[in-house]
């Protein structure tokens, strides 16, 4: 994967590695207790769901090892969630251009690479969303979700 960023009127490239996996049976697993850690760090924010999206939440399907996590939310529980998040050590990226969709990294990301290679059973990476219901970045998210859960064919791909 490549990202671009820009440094002084200049782009830069910057390769990072990409490391797909077979489907992992842990990764459901993970997310039940990731899920339920989110909750109660929400404990006094009314959210209306916690799911499991992105390419670990599909049985049988490559993947790479990082677990998409969407809490769903009224829009006038947003700044409840971000500040309970950011409080738990969370880090708010904000919408990152994307409305309706605030990305958050989990304490500790930036070690992660150094410290876990794949097949550990240590802290697996998460991208974590606090998503508006009914936004277009959910609706998206969920939809890729039920057409790759509906469409073997497309999974194998």
């Amino acid at each position: 994967m490549l990202t671009m960023r820009k440094l002084l009127g200049v782009r830069v490239v910057i390769a990072m590695k990409v490391t797909i996996e077979p489907y992992n049976p842990e990764w459901p697993l993970k997310f039940c207790a990731i899920q339920e850690r989110l909750r109660l760090i929400l404990k006094d924010v009314e959210i209306l769901s916690i799911e499991h999206v992105g390419s670990t939440s599909i049985p049988s399907m490559k993947a790479k090892p990082v677990l998409d996590i969407d809490i769903i939310i009224h829009g006038p529980s947003l700044e409840a969630a971000r500040r309970a998040l950011s409080n738990a050590g969370y880090t708010d990226c904000g919408e990152m251009n994307i409305p309706g969709r605030f990305a958050f990294r989990q304490p500790g990301y930036g070690k992660l690479d150094a410290a876990h290679g794949p097949g550990t059973n240590e802290v697996l990476r998460c991208n974590t969303y606090v998503m508006i219901g009914g936004c277009l970045a959910l609706r998206n998210h969920l939809d890729v979700k039920r057409v790759l859960l509906e469409d073997q064919e497309l999974r194998e791909e």
